[in-house]
C-alpha cells in the first residue's frame, strides 16, 4: 500500500518537498501510525535535522491528531499529514500554559 503524507512548515523546507509516498509491505497491514511513522523515520536516517523534527511532530490523520500511534490505523485512502511544532515547539507550549 502506498500512503501520500504531507509535509508543512520547516519539515517541507528540511525535506524540499511538500509530500512523500511512503510504501508499507503487505506484511505490515493493518497499517498504524507507528508503522508509518517508523518507517518514515527510517527513510531519513541519514538526516538527523529531519530525524529530530519527526520526534517533535504530530501525526494528524483525516485532520484529526494523532495521540496513540500504536492504536490508530491508516486507510489507504487516509489523509496524513506531519505538522512540525511552531514556535518553539509543544514543549515551549507546555512551559508557557502552566505559567499560567
Amino acid at each position: 500500500m502506498k500512503i501520500k503524507v504531507l509535509y508543512f512548515a520547516s519539515l517541507k523546507e528540511l525535506t524540499s518537498s511538500p509530500f512523500v509516498d511512503v510504501e508499507i509491505l503487505e506484511e505490515d497491514e493493518p497499517v498504524t501510525a507507528r508503522i508509518l511513522f517508523d518507517k518514515l523515520q527510517s527513510t531519513y536516517h541519514d538526516s538527523p535535522d529531519i530525524c529530530k523534527l519527526l520526534e517533535t511532530s504530530m501525526l494528524a490523520i483525516n485532520n484529526e491528531y494523532v495521540t496513540d500511534l500504536d492504536n490508530t490505523t491508516i486507510d489507504k485512502n487516509a489523509e496524513v499529514a506531519v505538522i512540525p511544532p511552531i514556535s518553539g515547539g509543544w514543549g515551549c507550549l507546555a512551559r508557557q500554559l502552566n505559567d499560567f
